[in-house]
């Protein structure tokens, strides 16, 4: 049974797919190989630096990183849907790299809305590396679990 609804099929895709994404930055945090968990990284936007790893801190984190994700993977859908399923992994990657590391990460998060900004090569490799593997796994879910071969 696919998903034919674009909304839903975008929102879903997008918040399964942080589901690798969250856990590496979790055995990054977990190694020390970087100080700040993704969640407190997103959660810094509302909150004070020193409340973003209190559990309610954590959990407006996961909030705020889950909708950004449901978001990208709704426009994920209909960009496939008007360019096609080929190289769907090219298209995944540039636009989650585009929109999600580039854009959002890397210059909303310096505008000063965020109050955790790591300027740290670890951090930001970390970031860039679970970025890749969002970029991968929510196109490649958009093609299994839904039905987008039908016009907008």
């Amino acid at each position: 049974m696919k998903i034919k609804d674009k909304i839903t099929l975008g929102t879903v895709a997008g918040m399964i797919a942080t589901i690798p994404q969250l856990f590496l930055h979790e055995i990054f945090v977990f190694t020390g190989y970087i100080k700040y968990h993704s969640l407190q990284l997103t959660g810094s936007v509302f909150l004070l630096k020193k409340l973003s790893d209190d559990p309610l801190g954590l959990f407006i984190g996961f909030v705020v990183w889950e909708t950004i994700a449901a978001i990208l993977g709704v426009a994920t859908v209909y960009i496939l849907i008007l360019t096609g399923k080929d190289n769907w992994w090219l298209k995944g990657l540039i636009f989650t790299i585009a929109l999600a590391f580039i854009s959002v990460y890397g210059f909303a998060y310096t505008l000063g809305g965020a109050k955790i900004v790591p300027f740290d090569i670890k951090t930001n490799f970390v970031v860039l590396l679970g970025s890749i593997l969002f970029g991968l796994f929510m196109p490649y879910l958009i093609i299994k679990l839904g039905d987008i071969d039908s016009k907008l």
